[in-house]
């Protein structure tokens, strides 16, 4: 510990109190925003040699001193009377006596639970472990994760995050005497030992059950899943601060300067589309064409393939609906309809893509440049490098006689000057054809890359009409891309971070992430079941029961086995289910609960026999 806290510092199980002596010698260290306490009695503490000595020091310094304190029970020490701390340290925990580490863990644990009722906002907790017993990937050597004290995982069941892990420098502190091995008068070996940095973080919410909720949505009652509500409300391309907004807002900026005669489309471009079907389709064969088609998403998960189908009604019919919505809650998976609803609920369905409004963008005046961003929504199945939301900007040009500037350059300048990355335009196999009801049909067979340190990324694409190739040019850009590329930021799932963390590091645009979260623990569930007889199981549903229990915290869903029983004629599945989160403390008992839920309502959507 270099540099003195911000606010108050507590030190719990001080042995002798030199670590505290210790810290009164570097500058910035004043004793009377220093708490140092010790397990030990006064009376008992005089079995260390130098305690008496360092404890006179220490009082003298105005340092609070304090004997009898439980580190497992801080938060009711009537001593500490309302006082909250900054930092808090505990050098090398040990439960005294023989090495038992059930009980050193359970030390830890208990710790952790009390620390954090007691801690300021935007506060730290250090805590020293000796080498190989933190059980990260810092460690030297790596113990097997049943060998060690798997610090980070109790952290978790309070909600804290490593943020930190560096050596502990013992050189540093002359003065400190690691004392209390075993419960004696005998040093820690600290040779290896590390220093691990705890702050809090977000925890995700276990829901009890899972439900449909109501929104209201362009003058309509929507029947919404509670994970697509939460995305609908984020609105990030919005969101002053987050990247993403930047980026549009750069874009939009930077395309208006270019070309004066434009319109922008505000943020509330109707998300609900009518009718359970889109009103265009994609035509095209080529894999390598579908698979960046239009936010990365493989040839088998491509565009279009799983709509989010949602009930809706005239919002003067909710008072009449509302028993029939509570009737048919439970009645359908999360991304699709029912053909029994009462005749006052109709389907919708939300966009998939902009290009999908196209009608309604190209209907404005027909000589100006039309901008449009908005979010996109396309059922998938779980992977760690795709969510069904993203976030598209498309640029439309219908050659009108006021626009003078070629738009494909204007939006391939515009996004150099954002970005501080090169762009080009390439060529691929095979095109796509996007057909509408209307007849109108875009083709596409060019794309745009960034390039960064010679790797090139797929970030959007270029459409023209196929039966007026000069009358409509479209740029299509997934903003999502654009952003992980720029950011270096590896996860999908951080781009809906509501951690500060996240996004005060893109204050100036554009920057670099670096993850705050330095250790994410995996916990990995299996889950088992026999296949309904009568109904085919449906990955994408699945894929949506888990998302509502757990959000975006699984992010991996692997089929590990498929048998069949002859004797039964049935199949089995076995699925492994990873849970991980980048920003939040997931804990394994949260996972877990999350598991049992998601077991309980798949068996019921899905009609399958639980293992």
């Amino acid at each position: 510990m270099e540099n003195p806290p911000t606010g108050k510092l507590l030190l719990v199980g001080e042995g002798d109190f030199s670590f505290s002596v210790a810290l009164l010698a570097k500058p910035g260290f004043h004793g009377s925003e220093i708490v140092a306490t010790s397990f030990e009695s006064r009376e008992s503490i005089v079995k260390l040699q130098k305690a008496l000595d360092n404890v006179e020091i220490l009082e003298d310094r105005d340092v609070t001193v304090l004997f009898d304190v439980d580190c497992t029970q801080i938060h009711t020490d009537d001593r500490l009377g309302s006082l909250t701390f900054s930092t808090l340290v505990f050098n090398f925990p040990h439960i005294g006596g023989k090495s038992n580490i059930k009980r050193n863990r359970a030390l830890l644990n208990d710790f952790f639970s009390s620390a954090v009722q007691i801690m300021e906002p935007g506060g730290q907790i250090l805590v020293t472990l000796c080498k190989g017993q933190g059980g990260t990937p810092a460690d030297y050597p790596v113990r097997a994760w049943q060998d060690s004290w798997q610090v980070v995982s109790l952290a978790a069941n309070s909600g804290l995050i490593l943020t930190a892990v560096h050596p502990f420098m013992e050189a540093n502190y002359p003065e400190y005497n690691s004392v209390g091995f075993r419960s004696q008068d005998k040093g820690f070996n600290t040779e290896g030992a590390l220093v691990h940095v705890f702050e809090t973080a977000g925890v995700p919410l276990v829901p009890d059950c899972i439900s449909s909720t109501l929104l209201s949505i362009q003058g309509k009652q929507i029947k919404c899943p509670k994970y697509i509500e939460d995305k609908l409300n984020g609105k990030l391309l919005y969101t002053s601060g987050h990247p993403l907004c930047k980026l549009r807002s750069d874009l939009e900026r930077m395309i208006s300067k270019e070309t004066p005669s434009h319109i922008c489309f505000p943020e509330d471009l109707p998300v609900v589309m009518e009718g359970a079907e889109s009103d265009c389709y994609l035509e095209g064969t080529d894999p390598e064409q579908l698979r960046h088609f239009p936010d990365g998403s493989s040839a088998e998960d491509s565009w279009l393939s799983g709509l989010y189908v949602l009930n809706t009604t005239d919002e003067k019919c909710e008072a009449d609906c509302s028993v029939d919505n509570e009737r048919d809650e439970d009645s359908q998976c999360a991304g699709g309809g029912d053909d029994t609803l009462p005749s006052k609920w109709v389907q919708c369905h939300l966009r998939t893509t902009v290009l999908e409004q196209l009608p309604l963008i190209t209907s404005h005046d027909s000589d100006r440049l039309a901008i449009a961003s908005c979010d996109v929504y396309n059922r998938c199945c779980i992977s760690a490098n795709r969510l069904p939301v993203s976030h598209e900007m498309t640029v439309v040009c219908q050659n009108g006689k006021n626009i003078a500037a070629d738009p494909v350059k204007t939006v391939c300048k515009s996004l150099e000057m954002a970005t501080s990355l090169s762009v080009s335009i390439t060529h691929s196999g095979t095109p796509l054809v996007l057909t509408f009801q209307s007849g109108l049909q875009l083709h596409c067979s060019k794309h745009v890359e960034l390039d960064l340190n010679n790797t090139k990324t797929k970030v959007g694409q270029i459409w023209t009409n196929l039966g007026d190739p000069e009358s409509v040019n479209i740029v299509l850009l997934n903003l999502d891309l654009i952003v992980r590329k720029v950011g270096d930021i590896a996860s999908p799932q951080l781009l809906w971070s509501q951690d500060q963390r996240f996004l005060r590091q893109f204050v100036s645009w554009p920057s670099k992430f670096e993850a705050f979260s330095v250790y994410n623990l995996q916990h990995a569930h299996d889950m088992s079941f026999w296949e309904s007889s009568d109904i085919e199981f449906d990955e994408l549903c699945f894929s949506d029961v888990i998302r509502e229990v757990a959000g975006d915290v699984v992010v991996k869903v692997t089929l590990i086995e498929r048998y069949h029983d002859e004797g039964g004629d049935q199949w089995s599945r076995c699925y492994r289910l990873i849970y991980m989160s980048n920003d939040l403390a997931v804990s394994y008992i949260a996972s877990w609960k999350m598991q049992s839920l998601i077991r309980l309502e798949t068996a019921k959507r899905l009609e399958i026999r639980l293992r």
